[in-house]
């Protein structure tokens, strides 16, 4: 079903046992794990105590209210006998605000009783692929609140493709440690194969493995995710974070590094051979380097005026061969 986050696929496993709670009203759970209500003749929705108003936010009426209210059902607001609501009632009830948010509810004579919905399905019944979803929604817009989501920033920071790509798949959760082999079923040992110690996730095959903290060092980054280490516990959050608030060549350098790190890795389990962490660093800088250099150098050809000649084919004189040749001279820089 292409589950990534395997976190949020647990969670909606077990969110999917509070769904079956919740189409059964008579559960005791049930009075709390509630989706939405979609009303139909109102008699088995309170006004107070469910939701049942519609959107993803403000699904309760806001408390407080009148006393009365708060033993009614949502059929008490309807003129009796007739799917429709009673405008005077809900005026005399409620504010003008709350008044209007529930007269802008339409009523169906097709639907006959009131049931739970999931909110954000179209069928709107759960599934742990709905759930799934739902939890991964939130989660990245989360992210977006904090200032911490915005691809646009990861794509424009100065790097090579190649290292936006690899900070994008780490984002995405799309790289292959052994922590993540081993939540996929994948036979292997979780220890990380740089210094066969700790669980090699993302926070340690970038950030904690003591091979790799000296690389920071080493191409003088520390500083960038010292106080960093400190405040995410997530991989992607912090690396966005940089994107977010570092310069762009900045981040460009830590995507370099990052890249260096990870191909390091890749080399020690196939080839069984590794840099140190000096030559990781040192490797990582000079290359962001070059790469940054040689983009100047693109820039100044590309930004270059082309001197466009109008040239005549001239007969040559009588007596004289003429040979025709095209050659393009670069001005050296």
């Amino acid at each position: 079903m292409g589950f990534r986050d395997f976190h949020a696929f647990n969670m909606a496993m077990v969110a999917k046992q509070g769904w079956r709670i919740v189409q059964n009203p008579d559960f005791l759970v049930a009075k709390v794990l509630k989706a939405r209500w979609v009303v139909g003749d109102g008699s088995r929705v309170r006004v107070m105590e469910d939701p049942w108003l519609r959107g993803s936010v403000g699904r309760w009426i806001s408390a407080p209210q009148r006393e009365e209210v708060y033993g009614m059902y949502v059929n008490n607001l309807m003129e009796e006998g007739v799917r429709r609501w009673d405008r005077n009632k809900l005026e005399e009830l409620f504010s003008s605000e709350e008044a209007n948010k529930i007269m802008s509810m339409p009523l169906f004579e097709s639907i006959q009783e009131d049931k739970v919905v999931l909110y954000g399905d179209k069928e709107g019944k759960y599934s742990v692929k709905a759930g799934y979803r739902l939890i991964m929604h939130d989660k990245w817009n989360n992210m977006e609140r904090r200032g911490d989501l915005s691809w646009s920033v990861l794509w424009n920071i100065k790097a090579p493709p190649k290292t936006r790509h690899t900070l994008w798949r780490i984002c995405r959760d799309c790289l292959p440690t052994h922590v993540r082999l081993l939540q996929r079923h994948v036979d292997c040992v979780p220890n990380c194969p740089m210094c066969n110690d700790g669980a090699e996730d993302d926070f340690h095959v970038f950030f904690t493995c003591p091979q790799v903290v000296d690389c920071w060092t080493a191409a003088g980054l520390y500083d960038v995710i010292y106080n960093r280490l400190s405040s995410f516990n997530n991989v992607a959050e912090l690396l966005l974070n940089i994107c977010n608030h570092e310069d762009e060549n900045t981040a460009g350098r830590v995507a370099m590094l990052i890249w260096c790190i990870w191909q390091n890795r890749n080399d020690m389990i196939w080839n069984n051979h590794s840099n140190t962490a000096l030559q990781v660093g040192q490797q990582a800088f000079h290359a962001w380097q070059q790469w940054f250099d040689a983009q100047k150098l693109h820039n100044r050809v590309v930004q270059q005026p082309a001197e466009q000649q109008s040239v005549r084919w001239l007969q040559p004189p009588v007596g004289w061969i003429k040979c025709n040749i095209d050659a393009g001279i670069l001005p050296r820089y």
